[in-house]
């Protein structure tokens, strides 16, 4: 297994490094005006635009990230940094509770690796595990900001 999550590893930082330079290129490329009217093309699209899995977007299938179960936590820390750097580069931005561990960020995050989500392609769109129902916290009870807000 620690082969499989080292190759797994390098292509989901191979992936978001593609992702950072292609964004950065594309972006130095435009011009003021240009950038303007891409981030309103980018706010009418997250309005309207169709909701895909994140697992489409991002191009790596559920499939490919083992149960939490199966892996050491460091594995799970080292997996769950490098699915961050991929949302980060495709302008997601996964929110946990402060001082959440990495391998329950991994459970987490694979567990809804294939939330709909429309894809902008510019800015940070927030990807919220919680609905705020204390009784429905996908959080252990330590973690739980929802119990602080009712």
């Amino acid at each position: 297994m620690e082969l499989y999550v080292m190759q797994l590893s390098e292509d989901l930082r191979m992936a978001a490094k593609m992702a950072l330079t292609g964004a950065e290129k594309e972006l130095a490329a435009m011009s003021h005006d240009a950038v303007f009217e891409q981030h309103m093309k980018d706010v009418e699209r997250y309005i309207h635009g169709e909701r895909e899995p994140l697992s489409r977007i991002l191009g790596f299938d559920l499939a490919l990230f083992p149960p939490a179960n199966r892996l050491s936590m460091e594995q799970q820390q080292t997996l769950f940094a490098d699915m961050d750097a991929l949302l980060v580069a495709h302008h997601f931005c996964a929110e946990f509770p402060i001082n959440l561990p990495g391998n329950l960020k991994y459970a987490i995050l694979r567990e809804n690796w294939d939330m709909k989500c429309v894809y902008v392609g510019s800015g940070c769109s927030h990807l919220e595990f919680c609905n705020y129902e204390p009784k429905e916290c996908p959080f252990p009870r330590e973690h739980c900001m929802c119990r602080n807000m009712s």
